[in-house]
């Protein structure tokens, strides 16, 4: 299985089983334009690549593992564990002036430090 977000596998998933490449098209514009996260909804698409897509691709490449929220809900840590057991940290952090900050680490416990991240003053 592979991720749907892989053009190359899709595209060649798609050709080897005998559609052609403009479906790929008909897909990313479900997925990115008109934001479907069920195969079974893509009524752009035919029932036999619904069903293809259903068989050998997965949508959701993270899962929540954990979350905390800080006490006065500013800050949220994230920790994501990939579709192959891996781990991603990530914050949002709410300021009082209505911007969001999203800090996203390919590794927890991330070791830069930044002056605004929490994560990194410990």
């Amino acid at each position: 299985m592979f991720s749907i977000h892989d053009e190359k596998n899709i595209i060649e998933l798609l050709e080897k089983n005998g559609h052609k490449k403009f479906r790929y098209a008909q897909l990313e514009n479900a997925l990115y334009k008109n934001f479907v996260i069920d195969f079974e909804k893509i009524d752009t698409l035919p029932k036999d690549i619904r069903e293809l897509l259903i068989k050998n691709c997965f949508y959701n490449s993270l899962t929540i593992h954990s979350e905390v929220t800080s006490d006065d809900g500013q800050t949220t840590k994230f920790l994501f564990k990939t579709h192959d057991d891996k781990m991603i940290e990530a914050v949002i952090m709410r300021h009082m002036s209505g911007r969001n900050t999203l800090c996203v680490s390919c590794q927890a416990g991330c070791p830069m430090a930044c002056s605004f991240c929490a994560t990194g003053k410990l």
